[in-house]
């Protein structure tokens, strides 16, 4: 028998509705050079891995789809510029966009190549990475996006989430919305719908408890 209870982990701290459209709103308006990652992790659910991984020719603007074939690997700290397989095969999966992420994609695009122009040599121009730095380098250090994330959501005065809460926050949001948890698990790229249920039941029963506690 699965260990049920023991893979229940510790609440992860995430955002509601409100609070997304805080963040992106102020990312937007100050012209956050992560905008596009907070964007994309805020509505595909994407692992940190995978959002880090997506290069320009993963975007279908025909048929208004990202493909995510790919991770980038690493420790905690630091991710490697080597790019493996995603981590099952259900990870391996097309995520539907709408008009809003896919403008926002051609805005970056045409940013990115924008300071290319302008900054010449300075800025990097050996990857096809769609999450840059300023200077267009790619992130292989988790802490310093992590580090840009943290400063971007206190300047928001929004309370710390981390982009691993942000793909809960995705869960959360689709789930409160009533998307069937089937649906939720295949965005989210999860091996069975079991391993969603295990961690979005528990909410639910959280959540509940909570409600009707005296």
């Amino acid at each position: 028998m699965p260990s049920f209870p023991h893979s229940i982990k510790k609440d992860v701290p995430e955002y509601n509705a409100q609070q997304v459209r805080k963040l992106l709103l102020y990312a937007k308006e100050h012209e956050s050079h992560i905008y596009i990652f907070l964007l994309l992790a805020l509505y595909t659910g994407l692992r940190k891995g995978e959002l880090l991984a997506l290069t320009w020719d993963d975007v279908d603007y025909d048929k208004k789809l990202l493909r995510v074939n790919k991770s980038r690997t690493g420790s905690r700290k630091d991710v490697t510029m080597q790019i493996t397989t995603p981590k099952t095969a259900s990870s391996n999966r097309k995520i539907p966009l709408n008009d809003t992420v896919l403008e926002a994609l051609k805005e970056e695009k045409q940013r990115q190549e924008d300071y290319a122009k302008l900054l010449g040599n300075g800025y990097d121009k050996s990857h096809n990475f769609i999450v840059r730095t300023v200077l267009g380098k790619p992130y292989v250090n988790l802490s310093a996006i992590n580090r840009v994330v943290n400063r971007l959501t206190e300047n928001a005065c929004l309370p710390h989430c981390t982009i691993h809460g942000f793909r809960h926050s995705v869960a959360s949001i689709l789930d409160d919305n009533g998307v069937p948890i089937q649906d939720i698990s295949v965005l989210l790229g999860h091996e069975s719908v079991q391993t969603t249920e295990r961690i979005y039941i528990n909410r639910r029963k959280t959540a509940k408890e909570t409600t009707t506690a005296p």
